[in-house]
Formats: C-alpha cells, sequence, structure tokens
C-alpha cells in the first residue's frame, strides 16, 4: 500500500491530489474513505486503528502477538520512506487497492494481484 501512496506522490494530478506531498494523496476527494481530513480521521477509521492497538498491547487477548506483529510491521514500512518505491513488484507503477469484491477502478489500471488480504492491487497499464 504504501508504494501504491508514492507512486501517487510522483503523479498526483492523475490521482486528484492538489500537489506532489503523501498528505495531499491521502486526501484527495474520493480516493481514501476516511482520510479525507487527515490528519483528522473518520470515527471508523479510528475506531479500527484503536482496536487493533488495544488487542496488540492486550497480552490476554490470544490473537495479541499477530497483532503486535501487523502494527510492527506497518511501522517498519513507514519507516522506509520512499524507498520502499524500489521494490514496485508489478510491470508498471502500482497505483490502486480496492477491496477485494469490489469493482475495479477503471481506466488504465490493470489488475495486478487478486485478494492479497482481502484487497486487490492494480498498476498503471499503457
Amino acid at each position: 500500500m504504501a508504494i501504491v501512496l508514492y507512486n501517487r506522490r510522483d503523479n498526483p494530478s492523475l490521482y486528484g491530489a492538489s500537489g506532489p506531498n503523501l498528505q495531499a494523496v491521502v486526501t484527495a476527494p474520493g480516493q481514501f474513505a476516511g482520510f479525507g481530513n487527515y490528519p483528522t480521521l473518520a470515527s471508523t477509521v479510528q475506531a479500527r486503528i484503536d482496536d487493533i492497538l488495544r488487542i496488540a498491547n492486550n497480552n490476554s487477548d490470544s490473537r495479541s502477538t499477530a497483532y503486535r506483529n501487523h502494527v510492527q510491521m506497518a511501522l517498519d514500512i513507514g519507516n522506509l520512506g520512499s524507498s520502499i518505491q524500489s521494490r514496485n513488484p508489478s510491470p508498471g507503477p502500482l497505483a490502486f487497492w480496492r477491496t477485494d469484491g469490489s469493482s475495479p477502478p477503471g481506466g488504465r489500471a490493470v489488475l495486478y494481484r487478486d485478494n492479497l488480504l482481502g484487497n486487490d492491487f492494480y498498476y498503471t497499464g499503457p
């Protein structure tokens, strides 16, 4: 997902972003549900994050180790910054993800990976 954000940052006008920075990409109208007023998150997004952190920090919850690992991976990816772009796995720049089962984004979007952890990933084709 981080690769998608950085690829969109490099071509902001293609994705409705107001400028070449991550905040403009994330807050672009109609692009990332719940992030339109970032850094203020929609209550549903904030509740999901709070729930993940609560479970990760609750040693009596049998899911805590898996959730702690998830949180650590998110932090590790975040700390890579734009160097993550060099790991772009698709033939073209990864530019979209949709919840599995959602309609495709359309345009020049080409399906790269179907149902990876509940998400479909697309790259920008020719």
